[in-house]
């Protein structure tokens, strides 16, 4: 695993064209390369193209179950169907670093963003997400997965 350092950044709100699904933990490897897909090819057949890398974000529920959303980052709002469905990723502060590695072992990246945030002063404000920028295929030790996190200032702090 290999971290790369922690920046901020001030995103604009980003329209994206997603899918939704709560599934267990175990499923989501199966799910998330076939959701990607439709929507690629749905957008494709509307004559729309993403503006950027797919992304998921993820949400704990009080089942287990593990909410998720997946999509790709749009130039402007998309029409919901029956398959795509427009959201966006907010506008506002975010820490970023790119995780180079496999994805069992992202959880590291995402603890080491939280941990940095809070001797920061900050807190995450929402949940993050991650932008995958190498398809999952060839040497998981060099799949490189940008994470994203939203956060708060939650005391005041000099910079460091």
């Amino acid at each position: 695993m290999h971290t790369a350092l922690i920046e901020t950044r001030t995103l604009a709100a980003q329209p994206t064209a997603v899918r939704r699904a709560v599934l267990e933990s175990t499923k989501l490897t199966d799910w998330l390369p076939v959701a990607l897909v439709e929507i690629a090819e749905a957008l494709r057949l509307r004559g729309n193209a993403p503006n950027g890398f797919p992304f998921a974000r993820y949400h704990s529920t009080t089942t287990g179950l593990i909410a998720v959303e997946a999509g790709f980052p749009m130039p402007t709002r998309v029409l919901t169907d029956g398959l795509v469905q427009a959201s966006s990723l907010l506008a506002g502060p975010v820490a970023v670093t790119m995780y180079v590695g496999p994805y069992d072992r992202i959880g590291t990246a995402h603890d080491l963003v939280r941990d940095w945030l809070r001797r920061r002063g900050a807190s995450p404000d929402t949940e993050g997400w991650e932008v995958y920028h190498h398809p999952p295929i060839g040497d998981p030790d060099n799949w490189r997965t940008e994470i994203v996190q939203p956060y708060r200032l939650t005391t005041p702090t000099t910079r460091r």
